[in-house]
């Protein structure tokens, strides 16, 4: 397995796993009332997911790799961690009270369509993600990248 690779699925579940976690903690913890529930731990989740994307750019760098390669596994880690992404969000979105849901008139129960807007929801955050993951891992990579050997 090549160094970008390791570091992409490495860090790529990594972020995952922390992304579900806050997400349910924060979920569980929420404030406000049944239709508009917040809690900062989503923030927090997405800023984990640009360290780590950044650092399997670094990483992969530091090992000797391109500033191509480290995007490239900025861009698989993130593509990893859409996984955990579109998970939380479809927790966090068909958790909500069903009484929220007005009209529906599709013969199809509000909490199934709570559930589905939030995978697609999770699904349009996770294409933005790889956007950013991609840059997270460049810049990372640019940061961890070692300088060129001095010839005499």
């Amino acid at each position: 397995m090549k160094g970008w690779s390791r570091n992409a699925v490495t860090f790529g579940i990594a972020s995952a796993v922390i992304t579900l976690l806050l997400n349910w903690i924060g979920n569980a913890t929420a404030s406000g009332d049944a239709c508009h529930r917040s809690s900062p731990l989503g923030l927090l989740a997405f800023l984990v997911f640009l360290g780590l994307m950044g650092a399997a750019g670094f990483m992969t760098t530091r090992a000797g790799g391109t500033i191509g390669a480290a995007a490239l596994a900025g861009l698989v880690a993130a593509l990893i961690s859409a996984v955990g992404t579109i998970i939380a969000l479809a927790i966090i979105v068909g958790s909500l009270n069903a009484s929220c849901v007005t009209n529906n008139n599709t013969g199809v129960s509000s909490q199934t369509l709570l559930t589905a807007g939030g995978i697609v929801a999770g699904i349009f955050v996770s294409v933005i993600g790889l956007g950013l993951g991609a840059g997270a891992g460049a810049i990372g990579g640019l940061i961890g990248r070692r300088p060129a050997a001095t010839t005499v």
